[in-house]
Protein backbone atom coordinates (compact mmCIF):
# COMPACT_ATOMS: atom_id res chain seq x y z
CA UNK A 1 0.00 0.00 0.00
CA UNK A 2 1.38 3.68 -0.90
CA UNK A 3 2.04 5.77 1.89
CA UNK A 4 0.38 8.53 3.04
CA UNK A 5 -2.73 6.86 3.21
CA UNK A 6 -5.45 7.28 5.98
CA UNK A 7 -6.78 3.64 7.47
CA UNK A 8 -8.94 2.67 10.35
CA UNK A 9 -8.00 -0.48 12.47
CA UNK A 10 -10.81 -2.06 14.39
CA UNK A 11 -9.20 -3.23 17.59
CA UNK A 12 -11.50 -6.21 19.26
CA UNK A 13 -11.61 -5.80 22.69
CA UNK A 14 -10.51 -9.03 23.59
CA UNK A 15 -7.51 -8.86 22.18
CA UNK A 16 -7.03 -5.52 24.72
CA UNK A 17 -7.03 -8.66 27.52
CA UNK A 18 -3.84 -10.48 25.92
CA UNK A 19 -4.13 -14.07 26.27
CA UNK A 20 -7.00 -14.68 28.64
CA UNK A 21 -9.27 -11.94 26.19
CA UNK A 22 -10.13 -10.17 30.12
CA UNK A 23 -9.08 -6.90 31.55
CA UNK A 24 -6.77 -5.13 30.20
CA UNK A 25 -3.22 -6.51 28.78
CA UNK A 26 -0.41 -4.02 29.06
CA UNK A 27 2.23 -6.10 26.98
CA UNK A 28 -0.86 -6.30 24.38
CA UNK A 29 -1.14 -2.12 24.70
CA UNK A 30 3.17 -1.81 24.35
CA UNK A 31 2.55 -4.00 21.27
CA UNK A 32 -0.19 -1.72 19.76
CA UNK A 33 1.99 1.17 20.49
CA UNK A 34 5.04 0.20 18.92
CA UNK A 35 2.25 -0.89 15.41
CA UNK A 36 1.48 2.79 15.64
CA UNK A 37 5.13 3.87 15.69
CA UNK A 38 6.12 2.13 13.09
CA UNK A 39 2.99 2.95 10.61
CA UNK A 40 3.34 6.87 11.63
CA UNK A 41 7.18 6.36 10.77
CA UNK A 42 5.80 5.20 7.24
CA UNK A 43 3.55 8.34 6.83
CA UNK A 44 0.24 6.49 7.52
CA UNK A 45 -2.42 8.79 9.00
CA UNK A 46 -4.09 6.23 11.39
CA UNK A 47 -7.81 5.79 12.97
CA UNK A 48 -8.68 3.06 15.55
CA UNK A 49 -11.64 1.75 16.67
CA UNK A 50 -11.80 0.07 19.91
CA UNK A 51 -14.46 -3.04 21.09
CA UNK A 52 -15.18 -3.53 24.83
CA UNK A 53 -16.00 -7.22 24.91
CA UNK A 54 -12.89 -7.91 27.30
CA UNK A 55 -15.00 -5.97 29.82
CA UNK A 56 -18.47 -6.42 28.71
CA UNK A 57 -20.83 -6.87 25.90
CA UNK A 58 -24.32 -6.16 25.40
CA UNK A 59 -25.44 -9.44 24.01
CA UNK A 60 -24.00 -11.15 27.92
CA UNK A 61 -26.50 -8.80 29.60
CA UNK A 62 -29.42 -9.97 28.28
CA UNK A 63 -28.19 -13.62 29.40
CA UNK A 64 -28.29 -11.84 32.35
CA UNK A 65 -31.43 -10.08 32.97
CA UNK A 66 -30.45 -6.68 31.68
CA UNK A 67 -32.53 -5.07 29.11
CA UNK A 68 -30.74 -4.60 25.93
CA UNK A 69 -30.37 -1.20 24.96
CA UNK A 70 -29.23 -1.03 28.52
CA UNK A 71 -26.92 -3.77 28.19
CA UNK A 72 -25.60 -1.89 24.69
CA UNK A 73 -24.77 1.43 26.30
CA UNK A 74 -22.94 -0.62 28.96
CA UNK A 75 -20.75 -2.46 26.12
CA UNK A 76 -20.47 1.15 24.73
CA UNK A 77 -18.64 2.78 27.72
CA UNK A 78 -16.31 -0.72 27.77
CA UNK A 79 -14.93 0.52 24.56
CA UNK A 80 -14.45 3.78 26.35
CA UNK A 81 -12.58 2.19 29.17
CA UNK A 82 -10.08 0.59 26.58
CA UNK A 83 -9.50 3.74 24.83
CA UNK A 84 -8.40 6.27 27.80
CA UNK A 85 -6.10 3.12 28.45
CA UNK A 86 -4.28 2.97 25.19
CA UNK A 87 -4.16 6.46 24.71
CA UNK A 88 -2.72 6.51 28.31
CA UNK A 89 0.12 4.61 26.85
CA UNK A 90 0.45 6.73 24.31
CA UNK A 91 0.94 10.00 25.80
CA UNK A 92 3.63 8.15 27.67
CA UNK A 93 5.41 7.54 24.48
CA UNK A 94 5.34 11.42 23.81
CA UNK A 95 2.28 10.25 20.49
CA UNK A 96 -0.11 12.28 19.78
CA UNK A 97 -3.11 11.01 20.16
CA UNK A 98 -7.26 11.81 21.08
CA UNK A 99 -10.00 9.57 22.19
CA UNK A 100 -13.26 10.68 20.33
CA UNK A 101 -16.69 9.99 21.66
CA UNK A 102 -20.27 10.12 19.90
CA UNK A 103 -21.20 11.19 23.55
CA UNK A 104 -19.85 13.86 26.04
CA UNK A 105 -17.79 11.97 28.84
CA UNK A 106 -17.13 15.26 30.76
CA UNK A 107 -12.99 15.99 30.25
CA UNK A 108 -12.09 12.42 29.65
CA UNK A 109 -12.89 12.40 25.82
CA UNK A 110 -13.57 15.06 23.81
CA UNK A 111 -16.89 14.85 20.98
CA UNK A 112 -16.27 13.42 17.82
CA UNK A 113 -16.82 15.72 15.13
CA UNK A 114 -16.14 14.56 11.58
CA UNK A 115 -14.48 17.76 10.39
CA UNK A 116 -11.97 17.63 14.10
CA UNK A 117 -11.31 14.16 13.35
CA UNK A 118 -10.37 14.31 9.77
CA UNK A 119 -7.87 17.82 10.93
CA UNK A 120 -6.37 15.68 13.51
CA UNK A 121 -5.70 12.91 10.77
CA UNK A 122 -4.19 15.36 8.68
CA UNK A 123 -1.75 16.27 11.31
CA UNK A 124 -0.51 12.70 12.28
CA UNK A 125 -2.47 12.44 15.46
CA UNK A 126 -3.73 9.08 15.95
CA UNK A 127 -7.50 9.05 16.89
CA UNK A 128 -9.01 6.45 19.19
CA UNK A 129 -12.67 6.39 18.54
CA UNK A 130 -14.40 4.72 21.09
CA UNK A 131 -18.28 4.34 22.43
CA UNK A 132 -19.36 2.70 19.40
CA UNK A 133 -21.77 5.10 16.77
CA UNK A 134 -23.18 5.84 20.31
CA UNK A 135 -26.58 3.76 19.58
CA UNK A 136 -28.15 0.89 20.47
CA UNK A 137 -28.20 -2.23 18.48
CA UNK A 138 -24.88 -1.25 16.55
CA UNK A 139 -21.92 -3.42 16.62
CA UNK A 140 -18.69 -1.73 17.15
CA UNK A 141 -17.35 -3.28 13.36
CA UNK A 142 -20.46 -1.22 11.97
CA UNK A 143 -18.50 1.47 13.85
CA UNK A 144 -15.45 0.86 12.08
CA UNK A 145 -17.31 1.30 8.87
CA UNK A 146 -19.14 4.21 9.21
CA UNK A 147 -16.14 6.13 11.12
CA UNK A 148 -13.51 5.27 7.90
CA UNK A 149 -16.37 6.61 5.28
CA UNK A 150 -16.51 9.53 7.26
CA UNK A 151 -13.26 10.28 7.57
CA UNK A 152 -12.27 9.00 4.15
CA UNK A 153 -10.29 5.67 4.80
CA UNK A 154 -8.96 3.52 2.16
CA UNK A 155 -9.39 0.25 3.73
CA UNK A 156 -10.67 -0.84 7.74
CA UNK A 157 -8.26 -3.39 9.07
CA UNK A 158 -10.51 -6.10 10.64
CA UNK A 159 -7.72 -7.14 13.95
CA UNK A 160 -9.60 -10.59 15.06
CA UNK A 161 -8.24 -14.02 16.30
CA UNK A 162 -7.42 -15.35 13.46
CA UNK A 163 -5.56 -15.03 10.18
CA UNK A 164 -8.16 -14.09 7.94
CA UNK A 165 -11.70 -15.09 6.99
CA UNK A 166 -12.08 -19.19 6.80
CA UNK A 167 -15.03 -21.69 5.46
CA UNK A 168 -15.38 -22.48 9.13
CA UNK A 169 -14.14 -22.16 12.06
CA UNK A 170 -10.36 -22.47 11.99
CA UNK A 171 -10.79 -23.70 15.96
CA UNK A 172 -13.27 -25.91 15.60
CA UNK A 173 -12.40 -27.55 11.70
CA UNK A 174 -8.86 -27.85 11.22
CA UNK A 175 -9.60 -28.27 7.91
CA UNK A 176 -11.46 -25.03 7.16
CA UNK A 177 -9.69 -22.89 4.67
CA UNK A 178 -8.53 -19.31 4.97
CA UNK A 179 -9.45 -17.01 1.76
CA UNK A 180 -7.69 -14.87 0.21
CA UNK A 181 -9.81 -12.23 -1.18
CA UNK A 182 -13.90 -12.40 -0.74
CA UNK A 183 -16.27 -10.35 -2.76
CA UNK A 184 -19.49 -8.39 -0.55
CA UNK A 185 -21.52 -9.98 -1.69
CA UNK A 186 -19.94 -13.39 -0.78
CA UNK A 187 -19.44 -12.95 2.68
CA UNK A 188 -23.33 -12.38 3.25
CA UNK A 189 -23.85 -14.98 1.16
CA UNK A 190 -21.96 -18.05 2.54
CA UNK A 191 -22.77 -16.37 5.93
CA UNK A 192 -19.30 -15.95 7.27
CA UNK A 193 -19.37 -14.25 10.66
CA UNK A 194 -16.20 -11.96 9.93
CA UNK A 195 -18.36 -8.69 10.41
CA UNK A 196 -21.89 -8.55 11.37
CA UNK A 197 -24.16 -8.36 7.89
CA UNK A 198 -24.78 -4.51 8.93
CA UNK A 199 -21.12 -3.50 8.46
CA UNK A 200 -20.37 -5.54 5.33
CA UNK A 201 -23.37 -3.99 3.82
CA UNK A 202 -22.19 -0.78 4.78
CA UNK A 203 -18.77 -1.56 3.30
CA UNK A 204 -19.90 -2.78 -0.14
CA UNK A 205 -22.31 0.29 -0.88
CA UNK A 206 -19.88 2.70 -0.32
CA UNK A 207 -17.20 0.46 -1.85
CA UNK A 208 -15.26 0.75 1.48
CA UNK A 209 -12.56 -2.13 1.27
CA UNK A 210 -11.71 -4.28 4.50
CA UNK A 211 -8.85 -6.57 5.18
CA UNK A 212 -8.88 -9.22 7.72
CA UNK A 213 -5.93 -10.32 9.90
CA UNK A 214 -4.96 -11.56 12.81
CA UNK A 215 -4.58 -9.06 16.23
CA UNK A 216 -3.00 -10.99 18.52
CA UNK A 217 0.31 -9.87 17.57
CA UNK A 218 0.13 -6.25 16.65
CA UNK A 219 2.68 -6.43 14.32
CA UNK A 220 0.92 -8.88 12.66
CA UNK A 221 -0.78 -6.35 11.52
CA UNK A 222 1.44 -4.07 9.79
CA UNK A 223 2.57 -6.62 8.26
CA UNK A 224 -1.13 -7.75 6.76
CA UNK A 225 -1.08 -4.52 5.70
CA UNK A 226 2.50 -4.41 3.61
CA UNK A 227 1.09 -7.86 2.09
CA UNK A 228 3.58 -10.29 4.32
CA UNK A 229 1.29 -11.47 6.38
CA UNK A 230 -1.59 -13.76 5.68
CA UNK A 231 -4.68 -12.07 5.77
CA UNK A 232 -8.21 -11.57 3.62
CA UNK A 233 -9.65 -8.71 1.31
CA UNK A 234 -12.97 -8.41 1.08
CA UNK A 235 -13.71 -5.79 -1.66
CA UNK A 236 -16.26 -5.54 -5.02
Amino acid sequence: MAQGKKILIKLSGESFGGASGRGICGVYLQGVAQLLTDLLARDFRVALVVGGGNHFRGLQGVSEGIERTLGDSIGMLATVMNGLALHAVLSKKAMPSCVLTPYAMGNMTSLYRIEEARSYLLQGSVIILAGGTGNPFMTTDTAAVLRALELECEVVIKATHVDGVYSEDPHKNPNAYRFDSLSYTAVLEKNLKVMDAAAIALARDNNMAVRVCCAQDPHEILKALMGEAPSTLIQS
